[in-house]
């Protein structure tokens, strides 16, 4: 991270933590636009449409795709594929670890705690994607892919598993 008192950030530095608040503030706001927007189904696939957990990770997948395309503009494409393949598998990957670890604990649900959650996994993804050596391309095109595909397919069609299921409203589908 930053240097000591007075010493500049470098561009890794600087990309994380703009990174990590331009992802949030999106991310944060994303949870609210189905309803915002009168409840159009086309966008179903990009914004949470109740309150499940995998629901959740939309506000971590679709505006990280957008960070990583946006970045280049001032990125080699390699960069910005790694970073997209690895910001998004870690994001994913730290929010249910870490909210089904916390659950598993307390069984206490908590905004607040959500909140950090989702915080903690934008900035899990970034720092992970912005520190890691560079791989194939080839290998991270086809994460990609595959990534994407099984997202859709599972925003697309929800299995009845607990993952999916919102408890607030007893469904797996959206809630309008």
């Amino acid at each position: 991270m930053c240097g000591a008192v007075g010493m500049a950030c470098g561009l890794e530095e600087l990309s994380i933590l703009f990174g990590w608040v331009v992802v949030s503030c999106v991310g944060s706001a994303s949870h609210f636009l189905y309803k915002w927007l009168g409840c159009i189904s086309f966008i179903e696939l990009f914004v949470a449409v109740n309150e499940s957990v995998w629901e959740h990770l939309k506000l971590l997948v679709w505006p990280l795709l957008c960070w990583w395309l946006v970045s280049l503009i001032w990125r080699e494409f390699d960069d910005c594929l790694q970073g997209l393949v690895l910001s998004e598998i870690y994001s994913v990957c730290t929010m249910l670890a870490v909210y089904y670890t916390y659950m598993g604990i307390s069984a206490y649900e908590s905004l607040v705690i959500d909140i950090l959650i989702f915080l903690l996994s934008v900035f899990t993804g970034l720092l992970v994607a912005e520190t890691s050596q560079l791989f194939s391309r080839f290998c991270l095109s086809i994460s990609a892919v595959l990534f994407f595909i099984g997202f859709v397919t599972l925003s697309l069609a929800r299995p009845s598993l607990p993952l999916f299921f919102d408890k607030n409203h007893s469904t797996y589908g959206p809630v309008c």
